[in-house]
């Protein structure tokens, strides 16, 4: 059984439905900005908000009508050991390879961003699979260090933490300018792209 959260519809994805692009970085990274994708999930001895696995997609859009989608990032916990991330070495990685990736973002060109979580929890004779996503615009700055955490906190409520990564007077690291994104509007176009990957 599938239940998936109207945030907006029939978001989970799953893998050989469509075939998706995979995200490039710009061969020039001079000025790029570095963003890291991750999700509250641990890597290891993680069973999920609601069961045995959860698993997060991160895709990108050229414009709020979704044209040209590109796979990002997928995060995995429940000890899923398979998925090995790329790292940057972004400062406050506290995540693992699983449940993270960063990547370069070309600075000043505004895409949109999705961000959709799925989690299984097992029963008495058969699993239930919930879901739930959300989408923003994103604009990343020049030489920035942008962070965004999928926080799924129940089947039917998740919410992205966007951060911007600085230094403080000691030059330590730190999160700056933390902002909770959570139910964003969606087009028509998007929501019937996203009903053929269900």
């Amino acid at each position: 059984m599938k239940r998936t959260v109207l945030l907006f519809a029939g978001l989970i994805l799953l893998p050989g439905c469509e075939s998706i692009p995979k995200y490039s970085s710009p061969q020039n990274t001079d000025d790029a900005a570095k963003v890291r994708f991750a999700s509250n999930g641990l890597e290891e001895g993680y069973t999920g908000i609601l069961g045995q696995v959860s698993s997060y997609r991160v895709h990108m859009f050229d414009d709020a009508q979704c044209s040209n989608e590109q796979d990002v990032a997928f995060l995995a916990s429940g000890g899923v050991s398979f998925v090995q991330n790329k790292s940057l070495d972004m400062p406050l990685n506290d995540f693992g390879k699983a449940n993270s990736k960063e990547v370069y973002m070309k600075s000043d060109a505004q895409k949109y961003l999705m961000f959709v979580g799925s989690a299984t929890s097992p029963g008495p004779v058969s699993k239930t699979t919930y879901g739930c996503g959300l989408m923003f615009p994103f604009t990343p700055s020049k030489d920035g260090l942008h962070e965004f955490l999928f926080i799924h906190e129940h089947f039917d409520k998740c919410s992205v933490q966007s951060s911007e990564i600085g230094f403080d007077s000691a030059n330590q690291p730190v999160r700056q300018n933390q902002t909770i994104i959570e139910k964003e509007d969606i087009s028509d176009t998007c929501a019937r792209a996203f009903r053929k990957l269900y």
